[in-house]
């Protein structure tokens, strides 16, 4: 019975051993063929890493964003709820796309009536799809999930 190796070294005398095996051409179509079973989800993965990364980053620029907001709706001299949604607005203009539909909710619309001590409330909300760069049906979460944050501070 013979046995199947894949490579053979056969010595010569004065020179070096001269390797017999698949040739170079077959080893650079098995090393094609393997890169295109593995090439598809190792770009999916590194896909996936970015577009949590970013959705994470927005999450976290909204949050705070909302609490910055919350921190001049707190003071005593910020008479008008546009004011602080303007704020919010500016801190998070770099982070999302121009034109993203955020919703804001300042809470009590009416800061002039607040008293030293009492609450106010900042909280911020956009559609997912409208801060991911992949598109919106493609996994079929973008129309649905939100990114949202609330912050509350005690009137000064």
């Amino acid at each position: 019975m013979k046995s199947h190796h894949s490579r053979v070294i056969i010595p010569h005398s004065g020179q070096r051993h001269a390797v017999l095996g698949p040739s170079r051409k077959a080893s650079r179509g098995v090393s094609v063929v393997e890169f295109s079973f593995v090439a598809p989800v190792l770009f999916i993965m590194i896909f996936a890493i970015m577009e949590f990364s970013r959705i994470l980053m927005v999450q976290n620029t909204v949050s705070d964003a909302a609490r910055h907001a919350a921190r001049h709706a707190s003071l005593a001299a910020t008479q008008s709820a546009s004011v602080v949604e303007s704020s919010l607005r500016a801190r998070v203009a770099d982070s999302v796309p121009t034109g993203t539909e955020m919703t804001v909710t300042v809470t009590p619309s009416n800061l002039t009536t607040l008293k030293s001590g009492d609450e106010v409330s900042v909280r911020v909300s956009l559609n997912h799809g409208d801060a991911s760069w992949v598109p919106a049906n493609l996994f079929r979460i973008s129309g649905t999930a939100r990114i949202s944050a609330e912050s509350r501070m005690e009137r000064e």
